[in-house]
This record gives structure tokens, sequence and C-alpha cells, in this order.
């Protein structure tokens, strides 16, 4: 439902209106299966809005016409905490409210919105539920292509994808690349449209940002033996890969190999997940990454990935953490390997100054067949570690190798990592990002 308010109080910085008075109302069509509409209404009056079915994440556009150089201002109306402010484009405007980005809940995001813009303007507004329209799913290259002011530039302008079609796209055209996309549906991608190429590579990387928004690509599967820096993304150079759940993978690579991210240099990867089996004929293989390196950083994520290969340096998360960090994550995958060593139920190999694995865990086994493996390199945490800070770790798996393991972290029973007051978990965030699964290990919220 929209309400229409007349009280409000001046915002004199950009010349907008914020309505505190939520006592007013006014009537509004039935919410769809897609969309809610409001009239049209003329500034000072604001929008109010309560949403009927919270998301993580909804979707407004309108028409508008707005006084020249004034935006539409989308913020809380408790704490006039700013969700967006967006230009009247040719007479329309569109934005996302994604409690995830913010840092907000459910919660915060019904009853809770306000819309306005300087007086004298006029502005019809939809509250978009259900995204992935036919429309937009037919639409190419991506879901909204051709709308107001989108072009990737900005996470509220970011390209949408809605179909398998659109995935293929966006790792088809290195000149995406650069650009923020949000994955706003669940895609099964082991069809004939998608065929495997990494989305980044060392000759042009993925500089852009991604946002999965916590919905599932499923069946990931190719193999390419001979090939390095493969998984979904190939190579990311100071990117933003957030929100990705990969259930369901069966790759087959050669070096620097995750199901998520083959080669991580700089980047940032949240939220994220990966379940299935990577199986490696090169070096630095991991779960989820397969090197993380120059500041990268993997945090608040896990793997439930089976990792196999028949060389060094393998991880059940990442294969290679060098010169980065690694933090709030797990892994239960088991690891496997007939490799000299540099094996780990975590990370396998971790080097170079500024070196974090912290305030994480690992459930899996590691096993190790070697006839002369390396010593001091195959365990439960992390394989081989330098110059690294290790603190607040633990494992529940064992470690079978023809050397003595070593143990980076503290030995407690799995069912331990069911209970958010014990470590590590008690440093993890369970009001916003973790949640408790019932005889599970933590889930993304």
């Amino acid at each position: 439902m929209l309400r229409v308010c007349s009280k409000l109080i001046l915002w004199p910085w950009v010349g907008l209106f914020l309505c505190l008075n939520l006592g007013c109302k006014n009537s509004v069509p039935a919410s769809t299966e897609y969309a809610q509409s409001g009239s049209s209404i003329i500034s000072p009056d604001s929008y109010s809005f309560t949403i009927n079915n919270p998301t993580d994440m909804i979707y407004l556009s309108g028409s508008c016409v707005t006084k020249s150089g004034y935006k539409i201002s989308i913020r809380h109306n408790e704490s006039g905490y700013a969700y967006a402010d967006v230009d009247c484009v040719n007479g329309a405007f569109s934005t996302f409210i994604d409690a995830t980005y913010m840092g907000m809940t459910k919660s915060d995001m019904q009853g809770k919105l306000v819309l306005s813009t300087y007086q004298g303007s006029d502005i019809t507004v939809n509250v978009i539920y259900k995204y992935c329209t036919p429309g937009r799913i037919a639409n190419s290259p991506f879901a909204n292509s051709g709308e107001p002011g989108i072009d990737g530039s900005s996470v509220l302008l970011s390209y949408t994808i809605c179909s398998v079609a659109q995935l293929s796209q966006l790792k088809n055209n290195s000149t995406h690349w650069n650009k923020i996309f949000r994955l706003m549906a669940n895609l099964d991608i082991n069809n004939s449209v998608y065929t495997h190429t990494p989305i980044g590579n060392t000759t042009t990387q993925f500089t852009g940002a991604f946002y999965g928004d916590n919905h599932v690509l499923k069946n990931l599967k190719f193999t390419a033996s001979g090939e390095t820096e493969t998984g979904f993304f190939g190579y990311i150079s100071n990117a933003t890969i957030h929100g990705v759940r990969l259930e369901n993978v069966d790759i087959t690579g050669g070096s620097n190999l995750g199901a998520l991210v083959g080669y991580n240099d700089g980047g940032t990867i949240s939220r994220s997940m990966s379940s299935g089996t990577v199986t490696g004929t090169g070096t630095w293989v991991g779960g989820l990454v397969g090197v993380n390196k120059n500041s990268g950083i993997i945090q608040d994520s896990y793997s439930l990935v089976n990792v196999s290969s028949s060389a060094t340096m393998l991880g059940g998360l990442v294969g290679w953490n060098s010169g980065s960090t690694v933090r709030r994550c797990y892994a239960t995958g088991n690891t496997t390997s007939a490799a000299a060593g540099f094996q780990g139920s975590l990370v396998g190999y971790s080097v170079n100054p500024g070196n974090t694995v912290i305030d994480s865990f690992a459930t899996g086994d590691v096993s190790n067949s070697s006839i002369s493996p390396t010593s001091n390199s195959i365990g439960n945490v992390v394989g081989r570690d330098s110059v690294t800070t290790l603190s607040n770790n633990y494992y529940s798996g064992t470690c079978t190798a023809n050397t003595t393991c070593v143990m980076k972290g503290i030995f407690v029973p799995s069912s331990s990592f069911q209970i958010s007051t014990n470590s590590p978990l008690v440093t993890w965030d369970f009001v916003n990002i973790w949640r408790e699964v019932p005889a599970g290990l933590p889930d993304f919220r």
C-alpha cells in the first residue's frame, strides 16, 4: 500500500522533502504477483511504503516529472538513512532497494520506506516484487537493457540477469567485464545455451561487481584439463563478488582452479558458497577459490566441495592464499592428492607478509598418498604457512599422509559448529549475515 503524507521536514542541502507522518492514508490497487502501483501524486506530498511481501530486494520504477537538477530520494523513514537518490531520465526512473547490500533486514524494508522529491514534481511509482517478468527474461543482452539510465556503472544502475542466455552474454563479451551485475533468479546452467568460458582471463580480467543476492546457479559442469584461471569466474582483479551460490558443480581444470573464482587478484568475495566436485590437473586448486592474492579478501563464505588434484597446493576453500585474508569461512569437503604436499582442509598454502586466516573452521578429511611428501606441508586448516596470522581456527576432520600432519587449529567435534555461541562462530554476525540451521552448519540469511 502507498500512502500520501503531509507532515514534512526539509533537507536543504539536496532540496528534498522527507515524510515523517505515517498516520495519513491513501488507497492503492491490490498487489499482484509482480508489483503494486501507486496513483500519481504531486509533491510536496511524499510516498510512504508499506511493502506487502517484503523480500531481500525490491525494485522501484515509474514515471516522473521533476524540477531540473533535483533527484528522487528513497530513504528509511525512521533513521533518514539514504537508500538511493536517483534521476528522472526522459520521464522515467528505476532503482533497486536491496536490504542485503544496505546491511538491513527484511523487516527494515516493511513499512519504512519513503520516496520524495522537490515540491512541484509529479511521480507515479511501481513496487516490483517479482522482478523477472517474461519480458525481462526475453530481453537482450540483459534483463533491464534499454531501461532508463541503466548502464552498469553503479549498484543502482547495474545490469540484471534473469536467464541463462543473459548470463552467456556476460561471459562471452569482455567489454562487459568492468560493469556491475545483479543475478535476479535461480538458474540451471547445465544446458546447451551455456558452454564453458570463464568470466575474466589473464588478458582481460573481470574488474566489475557481481551481486548474486543469494540466488542459486546450479549444475555448472565442464572439463578443461589444460586450462588455467578456471572457474565460474576465471580471473578477477579488484572486483566484488557477493552473494553467489554455486550448487552441484562438476569441474575439471588445470592450475588456478576454483569453483567460483580461479584467480582472485585483490578482489573481495563475500557471502558466497559452492558445492560439488572440483578436480585439478595443476597447482593451486580450491573448493571456492584457486588463488587469493595481493590483498584479496574471502569472508563470510563457505565450500562444500570435494577437492582433488594431481599436483600440489590444494585446499577445501582456497588453494593458495598469498598476502591476503580469509576470515569467517568454512569448508566441509575432503581434499585428496598424490602429490608432494601443501594441502589443507581449509587452505593449502598460505605465504607472504600480510596473510591472515582467522575465525574459520574445516570439517573435511585430508588424504595424501605421496610416497615422499614434503614435511610440514599437509594437515588440517592450513597445509603450509609462512608469516601468516592464524587465529581462532578449528577443525574436526582427520588427516592421513606418509608424514606427520600439521594441525593449524583446535580440534573440536563437528557438532560444535552448529551452535552460534561456540568458537569460532561467536565472532560471526548471526543477525545480518548468518543463521543457525537445525542439526546443520551455518548458512546465509
